[in-house]
């Protein structure tokens, strides 16, 4: 029995000798310990990325002391590897196998290996298929497609996405980022680019390749077209078409004679969607017509008829002021024949003891609050029956009751915040802004409503809804106390007229930065090397920041010797790259030691030999408000400027460039002369010798850049671009103070107007009655017999008069100011 147990156990001993000789003991799993692994077994890497994504650091983790360390590639061309096991992209895509050789103190070894996969981004991005011309309205109205390329050539890896410049944004657009189709709610314009990206956290950080913003035109379409009066035709559209179309955008033809009756006018509804477009002669009875815009007609059928029904549309009028009684006749079919038919109206006063009505101008004036005036009306068609009495004559009676301006009732309230306690000219306010940061410089809140007698909202007085939001002053100063809501009330004479709803905002905080491109190709030449980029700098909100917010940014190369000279000057990235050698290089913009985004800048060498390619037009400014204000009182300008690129894509040195402008009303600006130099300025405000402002048609310009072809002898169109000229400047308000007795018949008209009218501007300055001595007042040099009339000899009807406003001191703008009110002299 002994001995059988010696064998047993020298058999057992023997066997645990082998396993261990067969096996290092620094890879066994015997005593729990890890054997060595690599920290990643896969990774992918990418060709020209100077900074993030070009390597890798492959690290051994369960290291054996004293063990040595050979790291290999399978492939130089693809992937490098160092001593330490720091992997890199080289030149080429593919695969490569990075393998490190651990040799153990026992000197037994074992390989370790991961595959790198090197991949290579887009080096360049653009829209293949850009319109030839607008693009319409709509869902799906259009399908943007890219292409883009790699250094090497080959197939860029990138995944690509869309989006639309939301500064540049006037037409409602948006983009399905994946699939590039854009939609447009109006008419306008949008930038639209598309970015190369390697993965989600990239395009987060704006480490992209970017196109160039391409600027794409929208135009509006009709949507009816519909006889309102027997010289009107209204045309509704699916935008706002205000300072869009003039009359001659239309023609109206009937279609079975072909006659083209001539348009007098046009006007627009409040939205600015309907076009009426008034003729200067009446419609045929029942005939087919059509209208023709953007190249397309649209039928409609016109009814004229007989009078059907008077309507009288005055019932009150506000005490000591003129009130025209108005009336619509309308056809069998609901259409407004007024105009055809209105002479053939008489208005009878039935009774009116607490005033007076004056015939010869068809306006009633009451004295009193409830005083009644009782009238009748008679449409005549002056065709009588063999028993006298007329055929289809139509006759109502109405009353008409004197009310206090008090009392008059507005309807829903628009409203809008802005910097400037000077309400806004509503007529051109198109996007309204209601909501504020916390912090942010005095803003105004601005109400507009037309009153029950066609007046217009005005003397109102603010409070806050919530004070612990929103402080409010009388005058509309706000101030953001808090994130939240908060209703703004609007009192008139004590009386809550209304409430506004007002967003208040987390303190701003730049968030975001975007280039006007994020890759630009330069010149080393001494003459092309200067380069700008503009920034757009936005906060957390979405919204743009404040200048000032700009002399935050930095600009910091990354590990780049000998880079060019790239600095932040106001909204601009400045590149300067005179002398600097061929090459790729990149910057971090930063805020707060945060990268925003990064650009790139590949520098060329400048080869005057090298054929022009393609040429970029730019304008200084999109969108030009000729307001006149104490912060802008100078000449105001858009610069033009036309630059060429080679084949390489690089500046090149270009001769001289003409410009042409066209103005809203199609016709070319043959004041402004542009042949044969290297830039221009096209101004759209300036003052003459006076200080008063000369200020050109808002609108849309359309600026056309060409250069001459000596082989042809011809100019060549290189490019076109937009800008839209606006003007806000707020006209003053007029209000008959009421019946002056100190007035004598005979007095000038200007003294009339001084006497019996108060002319307020948008700060509460007065012209006219009781006016303040520092303020111009009516015009007179300019004042004509026809803006005003005598109605009898006691009454003088004042139509318009123009009041120059002066804006600071030798600073003066024109208004052009309706009255339309009668003064009764004595």
């Amino acid at each position: 029995m002994k001995k059988n147990f010696v064998k047993k156990t020298l058999a057992s001993t023997l066997a645990l000798a082998m396993v261990a000789t067969a096996m290092p003991a620094a890879f066994t799993t015997a005593s729990a310990a890890k054997a060595p692994a690599l920290n990643k077994t896969s990774k992918t890497l990418y060709i020209n990325d100077n900074e993030i994504g070009s390597s890798f650091d492959f690290n051994i983790s369960n290291k054996v002391a004293k063990s040595t360390y050979k790291w290999t590639t399978s492939n130089k061309a693809v992937a490098t590897v160092n001593s330490k096991g720091l992997t890199k992209a080289a030149t080429k895509t593919g695969k490569a196998t990075i393998s490190c050789k651990i040799t153990l103190p026992t000197k037994k070894t074992k390989t370790l290996k991961a595959t790198v996969t090197v991949k290579e981004n887009a080096t360049k991005v653009w829209v293949k298929n850009a319109p030839e011309k607008e693009i319409g309205i709509g869902e799906k109205a259009y399908d943007f497609n890219s292409a883009f390329s790699t250094a090497s050539g080959a197939k860029a890896t990138d995944y690509r996405t869309w989006e639309i410049d939301a500064e540049s944004n006037t037409a409602g657009a948006t983009i399905d980022a994946k699939s590039g189709v854009v939609t447009t709610t109006k008419a306008g314009e949008f930038k639209v680019r598309v970015r190369a990206y390697q993965n989600k956290a990239k395009l987060a950080a704006n480490d992209t390749v970017d196109s160039e913003w391409l600027t794409v035109k929208v135009v509006s379409s009709v949507v009816s077209a519909v006889q309102t009066t027997a010289t009107k035709l209204a045309v509704t559209f699916d935008d706002n078409m205000k300072d869009k179309v003039k009359a001659s955008d239309f023609v109206i033809e009937n279609t079975t004679s072909h006659v083209k009756p001539a348009i007098k006018d046009l006007s627009f509804s409040e939205d600015g969607k309907v076009v009426v477009l008034e003729t200067y002669q009446s419609f045929e009875d029942g005939k087919t017509y059509s209208v023709t815009y953007n190249g397309t007609a649209y039928d409609f059928t016109t009814s004229i008829g007989d009078v059907a029904t008077l309507e009288i549309t005055t019932t009150t009028a506000v005490i000591d002021t003129d009130q025209e009684i108005k009336f619509v006749l309308k056809n069998a079919n609901g259409v407004d024949i007024t105009d055809l038919k209105k002479g053939n109206v008489t208005i009878e006063e039935v009774e009116n003891n607490k005033g007076f009505y004056d015939s010869s101008s068809n306006k009633v004036r009451l004295w009193e609050k409830g005083a009644v005036a009782k009238f009748k009306a008679t449409y005549h068609t002056y065709d009588y029956n063999t028993d006298g009495t007329e055929k289809g004559s139509v006759t109502v009676e109405f009353s008409v009751v004197g009310v206090e301006a008090s009392t008059v009732t507005f309807g829903t309230m628009k409203y809008t915040i802005t910097d400037k306690t000077g309400a806004p000219n509503w007529d051109k306010v198109t996007d309204t802004t209601t909501k504020l940061a916390i912090g942010d410089g005095a803003k105004y809140i601005h109400v507009y409503a037309k009153g029950s007698d066609d007046s217009t909202l005005s003397g109102v007085k603010f409070e806050s809804g919530n004070s612990n939001v929103l402080l409010v002053g009388d005058d509309g100063l706000l101030t953001g106390v808090k994130e939240g809501v908060a209703h703004v009330v609007v009192k008139k004479d004590d009386k809550i007229i209304g409430t506004c709803a007002v967003t208040v905002l987390a303190a701003r905080k730049a968030t975001t930065v975007s280039l006007d491109v994020n890759s630009i190709t330069v010149s080393n030449s001494d003459k092309l090397a200067a380069e700008k980029v503009a920034i757009t700098l936005k906060d957390q909100h979405g919204d743009k920041m404040a200048d000032a917010a700009y002399g935050d940014l930095t600009v910091e190369s990354v590990k780049s010797s000998n880079p060019p000279m790239v600095s932040i000057d106001g909204k601009n990235v400045v590149i300067n790259s005179a002398d600097v050698a061929d090459g790729t290089y990149q910057y971090k913009i930063k805020i707060d030691n945060s990268k925003l985004t990064v650009i790139t800048v590949v520098v060329k060498k400048y080869d005057p030999n090298k054929a022009i390619s393609s040429y970029k037009l730019q304008l200084s400014a999109q969108t030009v408000d000729t307001v006149v204000t104490v912060d802008s009182k100078d000449d105001q300008k858009v610069d033009i400027s036309l630059s060429a690129y080679n084949t390489d894509g690089v500046k090149a040195d270009m001769a001289t460039f003409k410009v042409e402008v066209t103005k809203p009303d199609g016709k070319v600006d043959t004041a402004f002369t542009a042949d044969g130099a290297t830039s221009y300025s096209y101004t759209v405000r300036s003052f003459d010798t006076t200080g008063t402002a000369k200020k050109v048609a808002t609108g849309t310009y359309k600026v056309t850049a060409s250069v001459y072809n000596s082989k042809t002898q011809k100019y060549e169109v290189k490019g076109y671009q937009y800008f839209k000229v606006e003007d806000t400047q707020v006209a003053p308000t007029v209000k008959l103070d009421k019946q002056n007795s100190d007035i004598t018949t005979g007095t000038d008209v200007v003294t009339i107007i001084n006497a019996a009218f108060v002319i307020k501007d948008s700060n509460g300055k007065q012209y006219g009655k009781d006016a303040d001595t520092s303020i111009v007042g009516v015009k007179v040099d300019e004042l004509k017999a026809s803006d005003y009339y005598v109605v009898n000899g006691k009454t003088v009807h004042i139509k318009k008069v123009i009041v120059t406003e002066e804006i600071a001191t030798g600073v003066y703008v024109d208004h052009v100011v309706t009255v339309g009110q009668s003064v009764y002299t004595k």
